[in-house]
């Protein structure tokens, strides 16, 4: 089982990575924004990701790292059993600074979206 987790983790922290080194291209600037300094977040996304999947109650299936105004701070898509939940986690200081959670509808097939903070 654990291999199995390292393998996701894994396999996010290479997506992140080519994110972040797509968003650093040169003449991207304009166009995405500032790009990001890793070496400027203390919080790792391994750990920013065991963060959001215990806030969540389930399973990281998306993670980056973006600066937004200027802050730094992982953004973490998170499947349970009946939700899809997006956590906000400080990069700084590991604090979790927003979840957003699309309950799934089985019945029906729709979604319902709360926000807690």
């Amino acid at each position: 089982m654990n291999s199995k987790r390292g393998l996701i983790v894994g396999t996010l922290l290479v997506m992140a990575t080519g994110t972040m080194a797509a968003s650093a291209a040169p003449g991207s600037n304009e166009q995405r924004g500032t790009p990001v300094d890793l070496s400027k977040a203390p919080v790792t996304m391994s750990q920013a990701i065991a963060t959001a999947e215990q806030q969540a109650g389930g399973r990281a299936t998306r993670a980056k790292l973006e600066n937004e105004n200027g802050k730094l701070l992982y953004e973490v898509k998170v499947a349970g059993k009946d939700k899809a939940t997006e956590v906000q986690i400080d990069a700084q200081g590991g604090k979790v600074l927003a979840t957003n959670a699309a309950q799934q509808d089985h019945k029906h097939g729709s979604r319902h979206e709360g926000e807690k903070r």
